[in-house]
């Protein structure tokens, strides 16, 4: 099975559409990127690496999320590096901690 389905991504893919074209239910993607994905062979491709990437940062997410001071300093980390890297439009999608004693906008 390594050698041939999981020797890239779009093969990968297309063994995972095979297994659950049957049925009418909602193609379980969450499950594939998080089981099957990291098995593919050295992939290249950009949707194949970006799903890495979301599922890593997720999991980052995930892991912070009863250690609030922590992710404020990740998320404040990752708005700064959005805009050294000059994309300052993504960073501004990102959430701004409000700061102590600070009134939120109306």
């Amino acid at each position: 099975m390594r050698d041939v389905v999981l020797a890239d991504a779009d093969t990968a893919r297309a063994w995972w559409l095979e297994r659950h074209r049957e049925g009418h239910q909602l193609i379980p993607w969450e499950e594939f990127n998080t089981h099957i994905l990291p098995f593919v062979g050295r992939s290249d491709d950009a949707q194949t690496n970006a799903m890495r990437v979301a599922y890593v940062l997720a999991r980052c997410v995930e892991r912070l999320e009863d250690d609030p001071a922590r992710h404020k300093l990740f998320v404040a980390t990752a708005r700064l590096l959005m805009k050294e890297m000059g994309w300052p439009d993504l960073a501004d999608g990102l959430p701004v901690a409000q700061r102590r004693g600070a009134q939120p906008r109306e």
